[in-house]
């Protein structure tokens, strides 16, 4: 998987943190947002309703100049704070196929891996 964002920040302010598992310093606003697309992507934020009257506004539903709450070092944000750490891997992997899994089961779509044969493609597309 590859994220290609392309941005020019003059912020200079750096943070500590690591990368495939060795200290390193990063600059606060790209890991930021980084971790953010992470934990959006992996379903690490809840949910936010806003059909509901008493829906708690949070600041990433604020215009700028609104500045979004700090969540580095939060349980989630620790999930995927290393990029390049084999743990950030497997929850992406595991993530992939237990998405994957569900919408084959939901949508059955065709032409697929799991189909290789007349028989399998019947019990496919079968309502």
């Amino acid at each position: 998987m590859t994220l290609k964002l392309p941005l020019l920040s003059k912020m200079k302010i750096w943070s500590d943190s690591t990368m495939d598992g060795q200290p390193y310093q990063v600059a606060r606003f790209a890991t930021t947002l980084r971790r953010q697309l992470f934990k959006e992507h992996l379903g690490l934020i809840p949910p936010q309703d806003c059909s509901q009257p008493q829906e708690l506004v949070t600041s990433f539903m604020r215009c700028a100049p609104v500045p979004n709450r700090d969540h580095i070092g939060d349980p989630y944000d620790l999930l995927v704070a290393d990029p390049l750490a084999e743990a950030t891997e497997q929850l992406w992997n595991d993530t992939a196929r237990k998405n994957r899994e569900i919408f084959t089961e939901v949508f059955r779509p065709v032409p697929s891996n799991l189909v290789s044969s007349w028989a399998a493609y019947d019990v496919c597309s079968a309502p």
